[in-house]
């Protein structure tokens, strides 16, 4: 988008847009590959070893996260770069997925999709957000920390995992959110009114819970009364699930 004239670079009739559209065209006559794109090739390798185990292409479709035409495209050479995103979804679920398949053999007919091998529940996740939203750390700033954007990319945002949409989350997710625990996790953040809308419903910093998870809020002594009733009432509840579990 162009923030001078407001309309999409490509039908802006600019100088400057010109200019980078013809540098562009240049440059794909020229052979050059953007950076985002890569060749397909290890890309073709996975499916076709998934195929030869047995995979059908919707069974893919689900696997993989990828849809049928862009891989048949692939097969097919009508396509032979694809975005560095895609290329690596399809690397890193695939290769998983085919090691399985040929665990259990060429014609299994229980063959492993990715829920059984790349998949973490989030509400590991959800609970660690929450007290790091007591500690002050909005949304916003776990995603930067944790190299996560939000509503883009190949992982799930954040708020999906906040407002219980996501059952699971992703490797990639998971990866990058253990980063970021294990960066902030014993700091405190600067968003107040953020720490006072988790403390309000029970939650505290992550210092502040014992080693069976159990909320202290004797680790908080800035607390109101009204917080702390929220998390010894959250604590009671804790303790009767750890009891009957």
């Amino acid at each position: 988008m162009n923030d001078e004239h407001r309309l999409p670079q490509r039908t802006c009739k600019c100088d400057d847009c010109r200019e980078i559209r013809n540098a562009k065209a240049r440059a794909r006559r020229a052979g050059h590959v953007p950076e985002h794109l890569v060749p397909t090739t290890e890309v073709l390798e996975v499916i076709r070893v998934l195929r030869d185990a047995g995979y059908t292409w919707t069974k893919l479709e689900k696997s993989l996260g990828v849809t049928r035409s862009s891989m048949q495209d692939y097969m097919a050479g009508r396509v032979t770069k694809c975005k560095r995103t895609t290329a690596d979804q399809i690397i890193a679920r695939g290769w998983p997925l085919a090691s399985e398949a040929a665990r259990l053999g060429k014609g299994s007919t229980d063959l492993p999709e990715l829920p059984s091998l790349l998949r973490y529940d989030s509400a590991v996740y959800r609970e660690q957000l929450r007290r790091l939203g007591a500690a002050g750390w909005s949304r916003a700033r776990i995603e930067r920390m944790a190299g996560i954007l939000p509503r883009t990319g190949p992982v799930v945002p954040i708020l999906n995992i906040w407002r219980k949409r996501s059952k699971y989350i992703s490797a990639t997710t998971a990866s990058a959110l253990d980063k970021a625990f294990e960066e902030i996790g014993d700091r405190m953040g600067p968003d107040v009114h953020v720490a006072t809308y988790w403390r309000d419903r029970g939650w505290l910093p992550p210092v502040a819970y014992d080693d069976d998870g159990l909320p202290n809020p004797r680790f908080v002594p800035a607390l109101t009364r009204k917080q702390v009733r929220a998390v010894m009432e959250r604590r009671r509840e804790m303790d009767v699930q750890n009891r009957t579990a």
